[in-house]
């Protein structure tokens, strides 16, 4: 990850202030493990139905308090199976005094998906 990381900045010109990690489930987990080892790295942080769970110790009060000046943006379904862990990770952040941490459920389905679709492509 990070000797790709190195080589897209080395081809193109990429503004480190405007550099946002994101991932949905499995993908949710590497990006909030990613963010944890390089916090100083990112603009934000984006989790979607994050699998949070897959290593408990990074859902912390010891990483919130990492995260706290790091604008995270929470997504999630009501019926995931995943939207008690992000919870518990959101109000870690809430609770260590991110100001910008957010987070927005939908009840269409579980799967995130179809959301996207709609908001990104019909607005």
């Amino acid at each position: 990850i990070w000797e790709c990381i190195e080589k897209f900045e080395d081809v193109f010109n990429i503004d480190p202030k405007r550099k946002y990690i994101t991932g949905h489930s499995m993908g949710g987990f590497g990006a909030w493990y990613l963010a944890e080892k390089s916090v100083n790295k990112w603009a934000g942080l984006g989790i979607h139905a994050g699998a949070l769970w897959y290593e408990i110790g990074l859902v912390s009060e010891e990483v919130a308090e990492k995260f706290k000046n790091l604008p995270t943006y929470f997504v999630c379904g009501t019926n995931d199976g995943l939207l008690s862990i992000n919870q518990t990770a959101y109000h870690l952040l809430k609770d260590a005094g991110n100001p910008t941490v957010e987070f927005v459920t939908f009840s269409e389905d579980t799967n995130i998906l179809p959301v996207m679709l709609k908001t990104c492509i019909c607005g």
